[in-house]
């Protein structure tokens, strides 16, 4: 071996892993707290899917979750939701139940999760085309007390109406202002 070449792999094995130099293309995300991350538009894991990158959404969220430190209990339920979303969206629903299964408040504790809960079971019934647990999960949501400024219900409408489409199909359609709920 040459000088030169032993320079080198002295460089890559002993000197690069002290630079923390990191080969991902999320790792730029671990800087932002929860809330820029999941709950900013256009920033974190929104600036993949506002250009309709779906499924590197997924994956940045799922780094994400695999290291960030200190998620709560209630962060992780709404990430591994919206990594759900994402692989819905890209249209691959068995890797996004696997997802969507992790989302549910294991003892709810007010009416917020309760709908949460509901929500949750509406969007599983929609992806495994289980029509009657879907009308069942729609009357549970009418009887509770709505949540302001979240449109669950408008949502699970939405999925009925739209039994065999595409989850993304289904959830724009509720976005819709003309939607006829």
């Amino acid at each position: 071996m040459t000088v030169s070449k032993f320079r080198f792999c002295i460089f890559i094995f002993f000197i690069v892993p002290l630079l923390n130099i990191s080969c991902n293309p999320y790792s730029g995300f671990l800087e932002l707290d929860y809330d820029e991350f999941d709950q900013t538009f256009h920033k974190g894991w929104r600036s993949l899917s506002d250009g309709n990158k779906y499924k590197e959404s997924a994956e940045s969220i799922i780094y994400y979750i695999n290291n960030k430190a200190g998620l709560s209990t209630e962060q992780l339920i709404y990430l591994n939701f919206h990594t759900g979303q994402m692989l819905a969206f890209n249209n691959d629903d068995e890797s996004s139940l696997k997802f969507f299964y992790k989302c549910f408040y294991s003892d709810p504790k007010n009416n917020s999760e309760q709908v949460w809960n509901v929500y949750v079971s509406a969007t599983i019934a929609f992806l495994e085309k289980r029509l009657n647990d879907l009308i069942k999960c729609r009357k549970k949501l009418e009887q509770l007390p709505p949540i302001p400024f979240r449109p669950h219900l408008r949502f699970v409408k939405s999925f009925i109406k739209n039994f065999n489409d595409s989850y993304k199909k289904a959830y724009e359609d509720s976005l819709n202002p003309l939607f006829d709920n």
